[in-house]
């Protein structure tokens, strides 16, 4: 090192002189770590790499290579469908707007979609921001929108090709309300009938100009969200709600039930128009803003009904203004004056027991004949316990069957003389116990179908019971039909008929027959006889003498007519009551 300036040690420049000896002396143990430091990060930072390129590269594997393709090949053949696409743009660009279901309601609808039957058929009444999502949540079935404005009808079928959507014009308005409720009522056996082709009808709440397919389908799920309801004079939704319901219960074929899902339930129309029409007993579910129902069926021509509708309000002192009650009180009306007979489903007796009973019944009649004449019947029992074979007989010949009657128990002097015969209680069988509880679920489905009967004929109700009638006089008869020969304590006998022709003398018959026998025969009014098998979980229902003369309107004369010259034909006085005891009384041989 060399100072150039020896003089000045305050020099503001020195130069420093550095061997590379001296360097290379002082940091040799240096170099030798950062030698070692370097190669291990470019060491590492291969390792890296090479582990980066084999965890993105193709496996290259055989079998890997062809399930990839495989994988490549399905997902080419198998695009998402167009509608679920649109739905997904649509969705993404909206994604702010305020006027959508909240998913408390989407996620319901859209269970309703996924569980029916393919094709599902689906009916919306409303082009909302839902419109596309239900497309797509029904793409294997059809779509029908429809809306009270056609300029958005039109545009949304120009923008989405896929949409099939109608214009309808509605001629109510919210306000009016109550007033359309009240009208329908009052027609609701003629123009606004819960069950017809509301293409020809002229009721004011019916859609009648929709096109003519919308009638023919067989709808599964019906929609109602529109039309628009928020202020008076806007169309409400009473007429869509209405439609909904007649369309569903009109159906001719396919599925017997369809889900009825009603959108802002918490509305004061959704709600009141959805329990008169659709009927509350048929509501499943319900949260703040959807309403849930599941119509059954109705057909005008079968001989078969579900009445729980009738059930459902049989106590109700207004049942005859609730539309699906009218309804079953029109079909009974019909089954009664053209048939004579029907069917009845949903009557609420549980199938459990019916079987059980049934099967007991088989049993009882299996057992030897001396334990079943434990309880024979007799004079003094008021003909009440078991009959043996060929001691029913009908119109003169004995029949094939043998049967433990029970009849209402008649206490002492409780008809007088007249009933004196008929006084004594029921011999039950110990085994099963349950044949009373039975016997009383009958007596009451019988009284409510009786009331519905009451207002087919146009009296009130009750028509039939309380002080109108007094209290009701029932039969029960548990019957056995076992071969010719080989029925317990008789000889042969050369009938082979069951039970002969015959009509019952009450006032309603219901038979619970087995399910696998079909030997139940019903005359029509061709005079053919028909068979009327058994339908699980269903009564056979036939109107009796009694019951007949009223809906036929006129009295056949008996047997002892007699006729006055010149003047008009007579008939003998005939007290009911005097028939029946005769009839219960005559029925048998000699016990």
């Amino acid at each position: 090192m060399k100072n150039t300036n020896s003089n000045n040690n305050n020099g503001n420049t020195k130069l420093i002189l550095l061997h590379p000896y001296n360097i290379q002396k002082q940091g040799t143990s240096n170099r030798i770590w950062l030698l070692a430091f370097v190669s291990f990060f470019t060491l590492a930072f291969l390792l890296t790499l090479i582990y980066t390129r084999q965890s993105i590269s193709p496996i290259t594997s055989p079998a890997s290579i062809i399930a990839s393709s495989v994988s490549v090949s399905a997902f080419n053949n198998a695009p998402l469908p167009p509608t679920v696409i649109n739905t997904l743009l649509h969705y993404a660009s909206n994604s702010n707007d305020t006027y959508h279901m909240p998913y408390s309601d989407i996620k319901p609808i859209s269970d309703v979609l996924r569980k029916c039957s393919s094709p599902c058929n689906l009916l919306v009444f409303g082009l909302t921001h839902e419109t596309l999502l239900w497309k797509a949540l029904n793409h294997n079935g059809r779509t029908v929108f429809i809306d009270e404005n056609r300029y958005y009808a039109a545009y949304m079928e120009e923008k989405h090709p896929e949409i099939d959507a109608y214009d309808v014009q509605y001629t109510t308005k919210r306000r009016e309300m109550k007033e359309l409720i009240v009208s329908a009522k009052e027609q609701v056996r003629n123009e606004c009938r819960p069950v017809q082709n509301l293409l020809f009808s002229e009721c004011k709440l019916g859609l009648n100009d929709l096109p003519n397919h919308v009638y023919d389908v067989d709808w599964d799920v019906i929609l109602v969200d529109g039309p628009r309801g928020d202020w008076p004079d806007a169309p409400g939704r009473m007429a869509a709600i209405f439609t909904a319901g007649v369309l569903a219960r009109s159906k001719k074929g396919g599925n017997p039930k369809t889900h009825v899902l009603v959108h802002d339930f918490c509305g004061e129309v959704e709600k009141v128009c959805g329990n008169e029409f659709l009927c509350e007993h048929n509501l499943v579910e319900a949260t703040h803003t959807l309403g849930h129902y599941v119509l059954e069926r109705m057909d005008e021509n079968s001989v078969q009904y579900y009445i729980s509708a009738l059930l459902a309000k049989s106590d109700d002192p207004k049942m005859a203004e609730d539309p699906a009650v009218s309804e079953v009180v029109r079909q009974l009306d019909k089954a009664c004056r053209e048939a004579g007979f029907f069917y009845v489903k949903g009557h609420g007796i549980p199938d459990t027991l019916l079987k059980e009973v049934k099967d007991a019944t088989r049993r009882f009649f299996q057992l030897p004949y001396e334990e079943k004449t434990k309880i024979k019947m007799s004079a003094a029992t008021g003909f009440r316990g078991y009959q043996r074979i060929g001691e029913n007989i009908t119109k003169g010949v004995p029949d094939m069957h043998e049967a433990i009657d029970c009849y209402r128990e008649v206490t002492k002097g409780m008809y007088g003389s007249l009933g004196k015969a008929m006084e004594g209680c029921n011999q039950w069988p110990q085994n099963p116990p349950n044949f009373k509880v039975l016997m009383e679920d009958y007596i009451k489905l019988a009284r409510k179908i009786m009331r519905g009967i009451a207002l087919a004929l146009g009296g009130s109700p009750d028509e039939f019971e309380g002080e109108r009638a007094g209290n009701p006089f029932w039969v029960m008869r548990l019957i056995g039909y076992p071969g010719v020969s080989t029925a317990n304590g008789t000889t042969d006998l050369k009938n082979d008929i069951g039970c002969g022709a015959h009509t019952d003398y009450g006032l309603l018959t219901l038979v619970n027959q087995d399910d696998d026998i079909n030997a139940l025969q019903v005359r029509n009014l061709s005079g053919e006889w028909i068979p009327a098998p058994a339908i699980p979980g269903s009564f056979v229902c036939n109107i009796g003498d009694m019951l007949k003369t009223n809906f036929d309107t006129a009295v056949e004369p008996l047997d002892t007519e007699k006729t006055r010259a010149n003047g008009p034909t007579k008939f003998e006085r005939a007290v009911y009551g005097e028939h029946l005891v005769s009839k219960v009384t005559t029925n048998f041989v000699d016990i």
